[in-house]
């Protein structure tokens, strides 16, 4: 196992981490060094609590924490700063997240990005471009239950990056850059609670180019 005390894969689950525990030799099953939460958004508070459990000494020789999430707040990862680079009470820490763009340059040059093994399967990416426009408004209806703590953001997340790869593979021209355009803005949007997801996703809708 390398130095570092932090890791990232970009995904949805914690497929990638356990595997990479698995091949470093760490037993997952039964092992109570090792800690997961799920977070829809991991906020500050959520942070400073990680923070502190983090300090505290493992049973055995090193524990583990593994979380997942659709997105970090700007907030909590300056307060998980510290805690990446030099952590407490032997601690790694391991984070599966629906896009690493989204972490700050400061967090970025401290944790290693674990290759999330092979292409993401991109078929609802694919769906989505080769419908109609009214067809794509169906969808973000779909994924926007009217209350918003019925909202799986992870599942939003990991499909604006399906789509990202997409539009990536696409012949560049205007109406892609626009599309492109309009997907960061909701991705940062989603992220920082900064918009209306609804509002977000339905100008993504009507952007992206079809084929």
């Amino acid at each position: 196992m390398s130095e570092h005390h932090a890791y990232v894969c970009e995904g949805i689950d914690d497929t990638a981490l356990r595997a990479w525990l698995s091949d470093s030799g760490v037993t997952i099953e039964g092992n109570p060094d090792i800690h997961r939460w799920d977070f829809q958004m991991l906020k500050v508070d959520d942070a400073r609590a990680i923070r502190m459990r983090a300090a505290q000494k493992p049973l055995g020789e090193r524990q583990y924490f593994l979380m997942v999430c659709a997105g970090i707040t700007a907030e909590a990862q300056n307060a998980l700063l510290k805690s990446l680079e030099e952590p407490q009470g032997r601690t790694t820490f391991l984070i599966a997240l629906a896009s690493i763009h989204s972490l700050l340059p400061t967090v970025r040059s401290r944790i290693e990005v674990i290759p999330s093994g092979g292409e993401r399967g991109t078929a609802p990416a694919v769906s989505f471009i080769r419908a109609t426009p009214e067809e794509r408004l169906e969808k973000i209806k779909e994924m926007l239950p009217k209350e918003a703590d019925e909202r799986d953001m992870r599942a939003i997340m990991g499909f604006l990056v399906m789509l990202e790869e997409r539009l990536g593979k696409m012949s560049p021209d205007l109406h892609r850059s626009e599309a492109l355009r309009a997907l960061y803005a909701a991705k940062k949007g989603i992220l920082a609670s900064t918009g209306s997801p609804k509002i977000l996703l339905e100008s993504l809708a009507l952007l992206v180019p079809g084929v």
